[in-house]
Order: C-alpha cells, then sequence, then structure tokens
C-alpha cells in the first residue's frame, strides 16, 4: 500500500469504496507489460484467450454450483426488470467472482468432437468478490485474476495438461 502511492501506481479512494483499486498511469504500464507477456506465453502454450461478461444471470451460477458455494463471498444480487408490460419479470444478476461458467459458455457455443480436443481458454480480468474486510492488495475486493480452463477427452490429457501448464507458469515466474 505504501509502496503503490509513493510509486503512484494505484489509488484506492472512499470515494469509490474499500479494496477497488485505481491503476494510475505508471501501475497501468506494468499491468499491460505482465499482460502481453501473459498473452504471448498463453497463445505460444496453445491456449485461445476469450474476453466475458463482467455479469450473469442467477441461474448461471446456481447451474455451476458457484451460487451455493460461493454466495458470501459474492456481490449481492442486482435485481434488474427484463421485458416490458405484462411480459415484465424481474431477473437477477450477479457480478461475476471467477470466470468458469463463462469459459463452460464459450465452450458450448457449438458441438465438439473429441477430435476438436483440448480447448484450452484462458482469461485475464477483473473479478470481484464481497471480501467482510479489505487491505490492498491482500484483500481487495476487485482484483487481476488469470484463470484458464481445459476440456480435454480423457483424463490423462487433463493430467498432461496440467502439468504442461504448470512448467509455463514456472516459466512464467522465473522471468
Amino acid at each position: 500500500r505504501v509502496l503503490g502511492k509513493q510509486l503512484e501506481l494505484f489509488t484506492i479512494t472512499d470515494s469509490v469504496g474499500p479494496g477497488l483499486a485505481h491503476w494510475l498511469p505508471r501501475g497501468s504500464r506494468i499491468r499491460v507489460a505482465i499482460e502481453d507477456y501473459w498473452r504471448k506465453r498463453h497463445y505460444e502454450a496453445g491456449y485461445e484467450i476469450v474476453y466475458t461478461p463482467h455479469v450473469g444471470k442467477s441461474n448461471l451460477w446456481e447451474t455451476s454450483g458457484h451460487l451455493s458455494f460461493y454466495k458470501e463471498g459474492m456481490f449481492p444480487c442486482m435485481k434488474v426488470q427484463e421485458g416490458d408490460g405484462t411480459d415484465a419479470y424481474i431477473q437477477e444478476y450477479y457480478v461475476k467472482p471467477m470466470n468458469c461458467p463463462f469459459h463452460i459458455q464459450c465452450y458450448q457455443f457449438k458441438k465438439h468432437s473429441y477430435r476438436d480436443l483440448p480447448k484450452l481458454y484462458n482469461q485475464w480480468c477483473s473479478v470481484v468478490r464481497w471480501e467482510k474486510t479489505t487491505r490492498p492488495f491482500l484483500r481487495s475486493r476487485e482484483f487481476l485474476w488469470q484463470e484458464g480452463h481445459t476440456m480435454h477427452a480423457t483424463a490423462e490429457e487433463a493430467k498432461e495438461e496440467t502439468e504442461r501448464m504448470l512448467n509455463v507458469y514456472a516459466d512464467f515466474c522465473e522471468n
């Protein structure tokens, strides 16, 4: 927190709320450099980059199991009126605390043969979680999250991919 302020990397203000950072120009340059390197390494490793929404309907989170397991750590739902007149109804939405259900939606966009596998998706984005206490950057409410999901035909392929990706991350940490 002290270095972030002294080096003008980020700021957190009471006007916006605890644990919600604004990346300042110097911090943003560092972020861009890290993201560029991350994209390069993931493309080299065979991953495809996806971008997904920041909110999703409640049934998405219910179906994935995230709502029942993580609800205490999620921001409260937003109730939004959908439709007009007699067709109007209230739909609940949640801000995403992670990308899992969205990456599954990307995969389910079309049917896949086992010959199409593996499918490797990755994303670097902001996610939000309802942290009761915040101590930047140990416990922030919004943070950058790098998350990947792989779809495989066999458990052995999944194991091999996990080991391969751990090597990519080990290399990332060394560099």
